[in-house]
């Protein structure tokens, strides 16, 4: 519990600083025009148009990384949370944005002392035998060093830095408000969704803060592979180990891209890849969100160990099949089947026209005609598989999104450690296992039965449903539905100058007790007052933001104002 609280003003005036930080920021890369469009400087400001942005993606790409790593840590986790949604982003700002690196500096070791002890609650001495003052390694959210327990266990302690929930929780509500102020103003936006992604990278970013739930996905994963004597998954020593301070064993190796490429050993642990990652995606259903080099270590008994579990990603059974029609739709050629099984992996949120969308399809699969099978990268015919789905506003789930992108780093990988290797090839005992378990004699009878158990319920209810159809035709009649679209827009406006003089009378109401409070009370306004007199600025200039762009801005999230609210009153 905080001694000290932070006044409504204070923190207002706090939250007014960042975002007038995050306009000079965008401002001095070039990004002014686009935010004076969005609204969060003058409209008239200097910098690059659209046009003029869109015409150089990748220097435009470079600009926004240097965006975000200016903008700290939460942009730089927006940064790389984002290169992992090539749905969302073309490839250059992709590429970009993945090279994002957390430019916060060590913490000093007085810090870290203190955070480990405040965390697990005794002094650092009787907790580890040693611990390197000198960082392993320091990143936005946490810093990682090297210690020994008594018992001679070398293991790594990553330390959270201090008062991030406040800091991060703040830049949430201020992305929160441009999400929606972009949607409010630029027509694109609705096929991107602004503000999905930033719930979604809300929720990341939560799990991402709480250590508990990466050691919940460690030992998600130990359990997954323990019959893998290939795989290493560290051991979390749970006793030691809290929402701020994460202790694990170290696993001593090499950066797995380090191997000579080529060599006997490189090629034994790309096959030991290709196997984990096939195990991962169709045996477990569950698979490791970021296995770029640094997370993917080679120990000296040919080991590979996994780190890093703060994003992991997971999918269903029935996603599972899903993919396997879609692989085996790409491997024989079957456009239709392609086609079908891109609009089962996403949600159509309009009417496609499905003959250009097949055009495209066959488009995208002519580019790749020219080679043969094995020299097909696989990952990247379904991420422009994937991109052009969005472009016909197939919304694809954002684990699928995670999983292309996973795909695509661990193919590469293991492409540089076995050049000459033919993945389609090499997988095919796989393709004969995966086929015999979705479509073998097996599943096949299990999915006429269930579809036999599903037909005799519905002969079942048919006779009650028909009996309720025969009633509804006596006492109310037939009733056809008729919508007139002219009709739904008249509602529609006649609903929103309600709401306005609705939100006015509200806003006059609010302004009235702050001045009736002020003059009845002797000590001036209460707190309650004044929250009543931002309200009532807020409405007034909503309604009137809203009277000028005639009707397109969104309903207002009052969530961000709450928490305002709370963090004054010390949370």
């Amino acid at each position: 519990m905080k001694n000290s609280k932070r006044s409504l003003l204070r923190c207002a005036v706090s939250d007014i600083s960042r975002f007038g930080q995050i306009s000079s920021v965008l401002i001095r890369h070039g990004f002014g025009q686009i935010a004076g469009r969005v609204g969060i400087t003058a409209a008239n400001t200097d910098g690059m148009s659209p046009a003029e942005l869109a015409a150089d993606p990748a220097g435009t790409a470079k600009r926004l990384r240097a965006v975000f790593e200016e903008l700290g840590p939460t942009f730089v986790k927006l940064g790389q949370v984002l290169s992992t949604r090539p749905d969302l982003l073309p490839p250059a700002y992709i590429q970009e944005l993945s090279k994002l690196q957390d430019k916060s500096p060590p913490m000093p070791f007085d810090v870290v002392r203190k955070q480990i002890e405040e965390g697990l609650g005794q002094p650092l001495e009787a907790i580890f035998k040693r611990i390197e003052t000198v960082e392993l390694a320091t990143g936005s959210i946490a810093q990682a060093h090297v210690g020994e327990l008594f018992d001679g266990r070398e293991v790594v302690v990553k330390v959270q830095r201090p008062n991030l929930n406040e800091i991060i929780r703040s830049d949430l509500d201020l992305l929160s408000l441009l999400a929606r102020l972009l949607e409010a103003t630029v027509e694109e936006m609705g096929l991107y969704s602004p503000t999905d992604i930033v719930t979604e990278f809300d929720k990341t970013l939560r799990k991402e803060l709480d250590f508990l739930v990466e050691a919940k996905h460690i030992a998600l994963f130990r359990e997954l592979v323990k019959d893998r004597k290939e795989i290493w998954v560290p051991l979390v020593m749970e006793n030691l180990s809290t929402a701020s301070v994460l202790v694990m064993e170290r696993i001593p190796g090499v950066k797995i891209t380090d191997l000579e490429p080529g060599s006997p050993r490189a090629i034994k642990m790309a096959l030991y890849l290709l196997d984990l990652a096939y195990s991962m995606l169709f045996e477990y259903g569950t698979f490791h969100g970021d296995p770029h080099p640094g997370n993917l270590i080679v120990t000296d008994d040919d080991r590979i160990g996994l780190i890093d579990f703060g994003l992991i990603g997971q999918i269903s059974q029935q996603q599972q099949d899903i993919l396997v029609g879609l692989i085996i739709a790409v491997v024989s050629g079957d456009i239709d089947g392609i086609s079908r099984a891109v609009m089962q992996l996403g949600r159509p949120t309009c009417r496609i026209p499905l003959r250009e969308f097949r055009e495209e399809v066959v488009s995208i699969r002519s580019r790749y005609l020219h080679n043969s099978l094995g020299d097909i990268d696989l990952s990247q015919f379904v991420l422009e598989l994937l991109e052009a789905g969005q472009q016909y506003r197939i919304r694809i789930p954002a684990d699928y999104a995670i999983l292309t992108k996973a795909s695509v780093t661990m193919e590469g990988i293991i492409r540089h450690l076995y050049p000459a290797i033919d993945i389609p090839s090499t997988m095919a005992p796989y393709s004969r296992k995966l086929l015999l378990q979705r479509y073998g004699p097996q599943k096949i009878s299990q999915s006429l039965l269930m579809t036999a158990l599903s037909a005799g319920n519905m002969m079942r209810e048919l006779p009650s449903q028909l009996s309720q159809l025969q009633m509804d035709l006596e006492y109310e009649g037939l009733r056809v539905k008729v919508e007139n679209q002219g009709l739904a827009e008249l509602r529609g406006a006649l609903n929103a100058q309600g709401t306005k003089l609705a939100l006015s009378i509200l806003a006059s109401a609010l302004l009235l007790c702050f001045f009736l409070s002020s003059e009845l009370s002797h000590h001036g306004p209460s707190i309650m007052a004044v929250v009543a007199l931002v309200v009532a600025i807020i409405l007034t200039l909503w309604v009137l933001a809203w009277h000028t762009l005639d009707g397109r801005v969104r309903k207002v999230r009052i969530t961000p104002l709450l928490r305002l609210i709370q963090r004054a009153r010390g949370e």
